[in-house]
């Protein structure tokens, strides 16, 4: 079978294979009311849908450290299977307890996937070339906001909310045979041969690092905040607002175009200005949307006014986070990046909750400044403590 050796066609197979699990992950929140219609539970335990697929990705480090020692491409595909298995059981589900397993499994999917994927683009390419290559595969977040979760909501509205699972479970299976005929950089990161002490030496080389812990603090704390400014922001609409899901989520929508606008930009000047610039100067004006976000939005022109400054500046700091964490741990992409990936699963899974509780009892401003702190926080520690190489700091 022929092998695919173009750089832009392997990028966009890429794309691709991650745009279904972005989609999944994005729209979940539209399926809230279907959920608790469909099964006869209440709105607030959705959250619970959110803690399951998050409590699983925890299990991320395991499979970024194998990738480190047995190469990349294997957990791309058995990801992808995963997450094609988990949305055929979102289309076959008839109780909540399986709904509650296919997001397990998607959870579990997205931990063997994404971590060997921005590995296997940290092998692939330069620094010089970095930020644009995982910029290009970024795309898929602006993508299914714009696009993919507009037409979601109104699926779910007008046809059936089993439908969108119908396609994700196509494109995975599809994208997983594609990836079969990329040439693969992976024999590159097989070092030596995978002993439990190698495995242990590669987590050492993150944790014992002031730079590399800093980097995924602070992408911890900026993925929390982020998730807790949306976990209910659908149900605070529909209140604030009465209105449904469709224009939820074409109002939502517009938050997909600052996030293209963001990965865009980061993807043009990230390479020039370097990651951890574009990393800190991007969450701390995203900190500033959240709050504005929740205290200033008398209308939806407001909302929507927020919601593109927010996804410009949170995806413009987000692409580079990556690239990032590749330039301070080396040796030990997978381990750093599936670290990462736990650690946002945790987060996700804990401000979720918090949000609800905060949203319940507070209301949704107590919300904005609860996450927007939390924000603030991470850019400090970001600023403080993460030193780059000199061999590859960045000149303005």
């Amino acid at each position: 079978m022929r092998r695919v050796r173009s750089s832009s066609t392997q990028l966009g197979i890429l794309l691709l294979a991650r745009l279904a699990l972005d989609l999944d992950f994005q729209s979940i929140i539209l399926y809230f009311s279907s959920f608790s219609a469909s099964f006869n539970i209440e709105v607030w335990l959705m959250g619970l849908v959110i803690s399951t697929y998050s409590i699983f990705i925890l299990l991320s480090p395991i499979f970024g450290n194998l990738s480190d020692q047995y190469g990349r491409r294997k957990f791309l595909i058995l990801g992808l299977l995963i997450f094609a298995l988990s949305s055929t059981l979102m289309v076959i589900a008839q109780n909540w307890i399986q709904i509650l397993a296919a997001r397990g499994l998607a959870g579990l999917s997205r931990a063997l996937f994404l971590p060997s994927l921005l590995a296997e683009l940290g092998d692939t390419y330069s620094y010089e070339k970095r930020s644009r290559a995982m910029g290009f595969v970024r795309l898929s977040w602006p993508i299914t906001f714009t696009i993919g979760v507009p037409l979601v909501g109104y699926t779910i509205e007008h046809l059936s909310w089993r439908l969108p699972f119908v396609v994700l479970a196509v494109l995975a299976l599809s994208t997983s045979l594609l990836i079969t005929l990329i040439d693969s950089s992976e024999d590159k990161s097989i070092n030596q041969r995978p002993t439990v002490k190698r495995s242990i030496d590669l987590f050492k080389i993150v944790v014992m690092d002031r730079s590399a812990l800093s980097g995924l603090i602070l992408s911890l704390f900026a993925v929390g905040a982020i998730q807790g400014i949306l976990a209910f922001f659908s149900i605070w609409m529909e209140n604030e607002f009465q209105i449904k899901e469709t224009s939820i989520s074409m109002i939502y929508a517009f938050m997909g175009v600052g996030t293209l606008i963001g990965t865009l930009l980061a993807t043009w000047i990230g390479d020039n200005i370097g990651p951890k610039r574009c990393v800190i100067v991007g969450l701390a004006v995203a900190a500033s949307c959240m709050i504005l976000l929740s205290h200033l939005s008398l209308n939806t022109l407001f909302v929507i006014f927020w919601l593109i400054l927010l996804g410009t500046a949170f995806d413009f700091s987000m692409t580079e986070v990556p690239v990032l964490l590749t330039q301070v741990a080396t040796n030990s992409k997978g381990t750093i990046l599936s670290l990462n990936l736990a650690l946002n699963a945790g987060a996700t899974t804990l401000c979720a909750v918090l949000s609800g509780i905060i949203y319940t009892d507070f209301g949704y401003t107590v919300v904005g400044v609860f996450f927007s702190t939390m924000a603030f926080i991470g850019v400090l520690i970001g600023f403080i403590n993460i030193q780059v190489e000199s061999n590859t700091e960045y000149e303005n």
